[in-house]
């Protein structure tokens, strides 16, 4: 199982309306919000999206990634 949620991930959500979005953790201190989606329709175009254009260049990087939906915080793997 994976550790919890970091706390600046919760920090950078907290009062953020967005429904959907994608949450960078770099280097186990920065969090940044790559994209948001107000449905999960347009939030999985996005995800494939930038699956295939920004993901090759963060492969190899310190990074985690997390999922906001309605209610959650979800860690994402993505398998290669």
């Amino acid at each position: 199982m994976s550790e919890r949620i970091p706390k600046a991930v919760e920090a950078k959500l907290h009062g953020t309306s967005c429904k959907y979005a994608l949450i960078v953790f770099l280097d186990g201190r920065d969090a940044f919000i790559d994209f948001s989606c107000p449905t999960h329709a347009a939030f999985l175009v996005e995800l494939r999206d930038w699956k295939r254009n920004t993901w090759p260049s963060l492969r190899r990087s310190d990074c985690r990634l997390f999922i906001k939906e309605p209610g959650a915080i979800k860690e994402l793997h993505i398998n290669e």
